[in-house]
């Protein structure tokens, strides 16, 4: 049955995970409008579909005054709005929580009934980060003033421009000693990008509601993920475990730079994932998601020792 085209309003779109998306609703035809505060910073995300497809427009997801002239015509909007570093220019509250509700409650006036909104695996009241605590508030609200509404909640998300591996990667390229961390418990589940992105195209062509956790095929751990990194990229390199309490030292003088490598609240996110069902809700798709050892070898060949 062919998909009806819709337009669509993507906040976040031009981001690791919006550009995924975006390239997958625009194979279906929709029309795309990426609300970004720097359209002139991601001209690129333009060339994922045929001319005149994508559109980037200037505003603030925070600020409803700036997107509600948008609205008009739109038949689902998508959000990705999120941050892991809490200030007090853009408190997590604001970014999470107190914007996904005004977002609900406008798109409840315009009977825009089309919402997916992207929380987070593991997110809760009881969350001991701000970041899980926040995340649950945005998805709650969103709950309670847009019933139709999707709530999709990925653990981390993996691809070929992803901050995750790469990031590990990098470190184990430049460095003879590789810090492996040693958490108590955290267990994360690395769902690929283009996995979930075929569940919004899914969600948006048969009308999805209700709340779907997004986990990957495997279940590991920080430790785990570095040493995986390790083999991958062929280094010959010096493991260092380094403990919870001399990681939350590093991690809180690293929250005083800019763009910090991690913070405090991040390793307790970590630290505190929930433990679910391998795959997660993925078989309510129909799809069966990607092994991160089937994918990320191959895009970690730049970095590797005798590439």
């Amino acid at each position: 049955m062919p998909i009806k085209a819709k337009r669509i309003l993507i906040f976040g779109g031009a981001g690791f995970l919006g550009r995924a998306i975006v390239a997958r609703l625009a194979k279906d035809g929709h029309e795309i409008l990426i609300g970004t505060r720097t359209p002139n910073y991601h001209l690129r995300v333009q060339q994922l579909g045929d001319i005149g497809q994508i559109t980037l427009v200037r505003t603030n997801p925070l600020d409803p005054e700036s997107y509600r002239p948008l609205l008009s015509g739109v038949g689902a909007v998508i959000n990705l709005i999120g941050t892991f570093a809490h200030s007090r220019k853009l408190p997590m509250a604001e970014v999470h929580a107190n914007s996904a509700g005004k977002l609900a409650r406008h798109l409840t006036d315009r009977g825009i009934e089309n919402l997916v909104h992207f929380s987070a695996f593991g997110a809760s009241l009881s969350a001991r980060s701000l970041y899980g605590k926040t995340k649950y508030m945005g998805e709650n609200a969103v709950r309670e003033l847009l019933p139709t509404a999707t709530i999709l909640r990925p653990s981390v998300v993996f691809g070929a421009e992803d901050q995750f591996y790469n990031r590990f990667a990098r470190m184990a390229n430049i460095s003879p000693v590789v810090a492996v961390p040693k958490l108590e418990r955290g267990l994360l589940y690395p769902v690929h990008v283009g996995d979930v992105a075929e569940v919004v195209a899914r969600v948006i062509a048969e009308r999805r509601s209700g709340s779907f956790d997004l986990l990957g095929p495997v279940a590991t751990t920080l430790e785990q993920v570095v040493r995986d990194v390790v083999r991958w990229t062929g280094h010959k390199r010096i493991l260092v475990p380094v403990e919870k309490s001399v990681l939350e030292l590093a991690a809180y003088f690293m929250q005083l730079m800019p763009n910090p490598m991690l913070t405090v609240d991040q390793l307790r996110t970590l630290e505190e994932s929930s433990s679910g069902p391998l795959c997660g809700d993925f078989a309510q798709f129909a799809i069966s998601p990607q092994y991160p050892a089937d994918i990320v070898p191959e895009y970690l060949r730049m970095y590797r020792c005798n590439n």
